[in-house]
């Protein structure tokens, strides 16, 4: 499976997953991706921005410690939803952070490699294309059946927050150590080791349960 699908999907399944469950009625359903695509544009830039200056990691440093309170916050939206501006600011904010994480995980692995467009980069945008639109079935899915089988839907909901916290808090502690600002610890490296190998299998658990 082409690692750009596998890249894409791994950063934005989350977030679709969060958004349908979080966002606004279905009439405010494009001004969503709208904001979602914004949040994405503005964390392209701020990326190529830090990446200028070598920050790439200072960034999303400092980004998970918000992410971290805006997963929490998506709480009081999962069950209040009445003001639209503000659920607009968290969905932005949140697309913003994911787009900083796909950013820094893909940025070795450049679409195109020349300046003339090829086939293979082509059909690395074909892939991207793919798993944005697994991401859009799946938010409409679950938006659908959160109407249905809404125990099943607060699950996949609390599952999303712990694992997605996890591995932001395991991010943060292994920046920390890095920089010495916290000692090494051996249940702190272990927790960071830990979380992020299973980590890596929280898009398969989304995928399961979904």
């Amino acid at each position: 499976m082409s690692i750009y699908f596998v890249h894409f999907l791994i950063s934005v399944l989350p977030l679709s997953i969060l958004m349908a469950f979080i966002a606004s009625d279905k009439k405010y359903i494009f001004k969503s991706f709208l904001v979602v695509f914004l949040g994405f544009l503005f964390g392209y830039f701020a990326f190529f921005i830090a990446a200028q200056f070598l920050k790439t990691e200072n960034l999303i440093f400092n980004f998970d410690f918000v992410f971290i309170g805006l997963l929490l916050v998506s709480f009081i939206f999962y069950f209040w939803k009445k003001i639209e501006i503000l659920n607009f600011i968290l969905l932005g904010i949140l697309s913003f952070c994911t787009a900083l994480h796909y950013y820094f995980l893909s940025q070795d692995f450049p679409i195109f490699t020349s300046s003339l467009i090829d086939s293979e980069g082509i059909s690395s945008l074909g892939f991207i294309a793919l798993a944005l639109l697994v991401c859009i079935l799946i938010f409409f899915f679950l938006k659908w059946q959160k109407n249905f089988n809404q125990k099943t839907s607060f699950m996949l909901f609390l599952l999303l927050i712990l694992i997605e916290s996890d591995k932001a808090l395991a991010n943060i502690l292994l920046t920390l150590m890095r920089n010495s600002i916290i000692e090494t610890h051996t249940f702190l490296v272990s927790f960071v080791g830990k979380s992020n190998y299973f980590g890596v299998f929280g898009i398969y658990i989304y995928l399961i349960f979904i």
